[in-house]
């Protein structure tokens, strides 16, 4: 059970209960179910929608009338194209997959998600034989998982594999931590997620400070990845009691220096900690706490604000800096915070 939360994709992705595929000598493959949303067919909020969620219904309820809110203003940005332009005129796909439900994109936005898959393939074969910079190797980790979700990855070019595959470690280093989560699932998309990446993703992220708490993430994610086991490995274990301890998830006196948590890292921290069972949960005190989605979800939401001019909602990535609703950083919090809340939600 490598993301037992994270049911049925396994962006977006990035839910659970999927079963990760043994190892051959030096490749490790995973199945499509490699979720970064969770299954269920998309619905608007109804009391039908909570039946699987482990969230209290009050809870359940309003992170499902604040889905719909920020997806609504969401799709309002979206180019004709299909693409999202940020406020400084480049263009981003990440957004699409807060739009999906599951197996089956919601109903509302279909069309928005047909034009972000069309742009989404059309960018790959303009660009697949062109020198990529740091954001394009971001874009297109994000774009090859959202034509897995909608069952497209055949249509990815060679060169665009070959380049993932091949990423140097120089660009490895200048991706943040979510360009490496999806360069992550994009090359086990593939079935070209080696256990050579795994040292060099795991290597790289080692030498990054011990307290910043977006690397321990993905070092945790890959540890319980390249496991052949569902039992989580003591440095896999370790990694959740730091989070545990900065987070102080389902604790009623956080401390005056309790972590602020960003929607890029409440987006890493839910698909880690969803990775362990609620039986391991409780097994080991020291983890996360029983309840802790309860108080993931209600930061997340406390953390919405509303744009001044407009009144849509939308999340920011750092909550002491003002950030344009339509600015890149806006955009991947907004997007990340739907993605997050949809699956705890589930």
């Amino acid at each position: 059970m490598l993301l037992n939360r994270f049911g049925a994709w396994s962006l977006i992705l990035f839910s659970m209960l999927c079963t990760l595929c043994h190892a051959v000598e030096l490749e490790q493959a995973f199945p499509i179910e490699f979720a970064l949303t969770p299954n269920y067919i998309g619905t608007k909020i109804s009391i039908i929608r909570s039946n699987t969620s482990e969230l209290p219904e009050s809870i359940n309820r309003e992170a499902y009338a604040t889905i719909d809110r920020a997806r609504d203003a969401l799709v309002e940005l979206q180019s004709a194209n299909g693409m999202w332009k940020t406020n400084y005129g480049d263009e981003t796909i990440l957004p699409a997959l807060a739009l999906f439900d599951g197996y089956t994109p919601s109903p509302f936005y279909s069309n928005k998600l047909e034009r972000a898959i069309s742009a989404a393939q059309d960018w790959l074969k303009v660009n697949a034989n062109k020198p990529w910079s740091i954001k394009q190797t971001k874009e297109a980790a994000i774009t090859i998982n959202l034509l897995a979700l909608s069952k497209q990855t055949d249509t990815v070019p060679p060169a665009a594999i070959d380049h993932l595959k091949n990423i140097s470690p120089a660009t490895l280093h200048q991706l943040d931590p979510i360009g490496k989560y999806f360069l992550i699932i994009a090359l086990a998309q593939l079935n070209e997620l080696t256990l050579t990446s795994f040292d060099t993703i795991i290597r790289e992220q080692a030498s990054v400070d011990k307290n910043d708490l977006l690397p321990i993430s993905i070092i945790g994610i890959s540890r319980l990845m390249r496991a052949k086991t569902d039992i989580p490995t003591n440095d896999a274990k370790a990694y959740l009691r730091f989070l545990s301890s900065k987070l102080q998830l389902g604790y009623h006196n956080p401390s005056p220096n309790n972590e602020v948590l960003s929607p890029q890292l409440a987006f890493l921290t839910t698909i880690f900690a969803s990775s362990f069972t609620n039986r391991q949960l409780a097994l080991d005190t020291t983890l996360f706490p029983y309840d802790w989605r309860n108080h993931l979800a209600n930061r997340i939401i406390a953390a919405q604000i509303y744009c001044s001019e407009t009144g849509a909602p939308y999340w920011k990535e750092n909550a002491g800096k003002d950030e344009a609703r339509s600015s890149y950083k806006a955009l991947e919090a907004t997007s990340l915070a739907l993605i997050t809340l949809t699956n705890l939600a589930n």
